[in-house]
């Protein structure tokens, strides 16, 4: 019997709203993971990246991540782990933080080690990093290598991949890979990236997403509710892959509600009562988002001083936006956008990939396409020599 835990995207560090408790969520979220994949009895456990928010992490989160490594390795149990995109610096040799913990049981695949061999289970594991979609032809070659290296000798055959694709992500830029740019010749695919929990029929056996360890973002509520966060346990015993989703209980609830001016008192009480049952059923109090629409009769403060006054004690943290309506026409709430202190947030602030994607997209929004495509091969051509 071979029985083992699959989980990722913990996001350690993520300071949501930049609220000290949310980090504190995320910290929480994983220890509790640890402990019951301990209750589970596994022979080994896969992370499929982002363990960390951040790949500078703070020395809470490295912290967090030593003391539940550390809790597997007392019971014997390893762990393999690939980079995630929020783990990796792209361009420079920067070893990823997770080879911080390589002397507790925890073995970082890869970097030029792409798989292992686990003797005792006749077992091929192997794992890629995260490419960036501009690196796909490279991720193509990488994958079609591993395929080649995971001989139909060994009984069970596993692919660790941190990757969007497109029948997931289905949007332009969204992803990396199409589903079928994946070898068929594996029995279990641990997937990372998508945070929504996800098991499909694939190659040998079954592809996976366990989803995110917490809710890192509005979008995931839905896919929270219906299935949970945790992470999966996976029995390969069988003539395929047995699966089960094993949820924590630490998550704290994200509620959106929409109020209709016209009837605000009264869906206002509605809410009041749905907020109030769910803090009698779960350990924290939820964070609640409250969209108020249409034609208003009093300014903007006088709603949210009343929604704030009615929930405050119930919520943990509350978000007010309006959606007015002037005249049977309904204004979009606009933002403008600093482009750079975008890019310095999605590449925590890598000069380098600042500096070349802020260049790639002054380019395309010219239409200078020639030249884009110059200085993409050109970066592309000082990443390989980097790699």
């Amino acid at each position: 019997m071979v029985q083992f835990a699959h989980f990722s995207d913990t996001h350690l560090g993520a300071r949501q709203y930049n609220l000290a408790e949310r980090e504190q969520d995320f910290y929480e979220s994983f220890q509790e993971t640890i402990d019951k994949i301990l209750e589970e009895r596994v022979d080994f456990v896969l992370h499929a990246g982002d363990l960390f928010e951040h790949n500078r992490p703070k020395v809470e989160a490295l912290f967090e991540a030593q003391k539940g490594f550390l809790k597997l390795q007392k019971k014997g149990i390893p762990v393999y782990v690939i980079p995630g995109n929020h783990d990796l610096r792209v361009r420079r040799k920067v070893i990823p933080p997770q080879s911080l913990y390589q002397n507790i049981g925890v073995k970082v695949l890869g970097g030029k080690k792409r798989h292992v061999v686990l003797n005792d289970h006749n077992l091929f594991l192997g794992g890629i990093p995260y490419f960036p979609r501009y690196y796909s032809e490279q991720l193509k070659e990488d994958l079609s290598k591993i395929a080649q290296q995971a001989k139909e000798e060994y009984k069970y055959r596993i692919l660790m991949l941190h990757q969007g694709l497109q029948s997931h992500l289905p949007y332009e830029q969204a992803y990396e890979l199409k589903l079928t740019d994946i070898p068929k010749n594996f029995h279990y695919y641990a997937m990372g990236h998508v945070h929504r929990r996800i098991i499909e029929n694939y190659g040998e056996g079954k592809l996976s997403f366990p989803g995110s360890a917490d809710i890192w973002r509005a979008d995931e509520i839905h896919d929270f509710k219906e299935k949970g966060k945790g992470f999966n346990l996976v029995d390969l015993s069988g003539d395929e892959p047995d699966i089960q989703f094993i949820n924590i209980e630490t998550i704290r609830h994200f509620e959106y509600y929409k109020i209709q001016v016209e009837k605000f008192q009264k869906e206002l009480e509605k809410m009041i009562e749905k907020i109030k049952t769910i803090t009698k059923t779960t350990p924290k109090k939820p964070m609640v988002k409250c969209v108020v629409e249409g034609k208003m009769e009093y300014d903007n403060a006088y709603y949210a001083t009343k929604i704030k006054g009615a929930i405050d004690e119930l919520a943990f943290h509350s978000r007010i936006e309006f959606n007015p309506e002037i005249e049977g026409v309904k204004l979009e709430k606009m933002q403008v956008f600093n482009l750079r202190e975008i890019l310095n947030q999605l590449w925590d602030d890598d000069e380098s990939m600042v500096n070349f994607t802020e260049e790639l997209f002054n380019l395309l929004k010219e239409k200078n396409i020639d030249q884009a495509v110059k200085t993409a091969e050109k970066f592309y051509q000082g990443w390989k020599n980097d790699s």
